[in-house]
């Protein structure tokens, strides 16, 4: 760990980034620190504190792309909401004004495939489909023989 200190306290973190982004590894980033900058560091300590700092900007932008979703997962509920209204609607078909259709059997399938997949939606953005094994969805398909 005194190595992430070193890094940090010489001021060379936006230096080991630059090399690491420009595709250089841990030893070729040690090698030059000490040429370019005549610091002496293992290729270690440069793996080790790389990997921090990448744990490190992971998390914030975890929390930021988490912060996203929690602010638009109510406006993607309702509208997958809609969605499952409108195939259950055309599954049993009848139009958008409840008028009675005629559809294929295909087209039946069709609508409770993508039924099952909105309500999966559904279910993984709530949180409900932890446990798959303990889920079971049906729908049942009214087919005229």
């Amino acid at each position: 760990m005194a190595s992430l200190s070193k890094i940090d306290s010489l001021g060379i973190g936006e230096y080991v980034l630059r090399l690491a982004g420009e595709g250089k590894g841990s030893r070729e980033i040690a090698e030059l620190l000490n040429t370019v900058k005549g610091v002496k560091i293992s290729y270690v300590s440069v793996n080790t504190w790389l990997k921090s700092v990448r744990k490190e900007r992971a998390e914030t932008t975890k929390a930021v792309v988490q912060d996203k979703i929690k602010a638009t997962v109510p406006t993607d509920l309702d509208i997958l909401e809609s969605i499952r209204d409108q195939l259950n609607n055309y599954r049993l078909g009848k139009d958008e004004n409840g008028d009675q259709i005629t559809i294929k059997t295909s087209e039946k399938l069709l609508c409770i495939d993508r039924l099952n997949k909105v309500i999966d939606t559904r279910l993984k953005y709530s949180g409900a489909d932890d446990k798959e094994e303990d889920r079971v969805i049906k729908i049942t398909l009214d087919v005229d023989e």
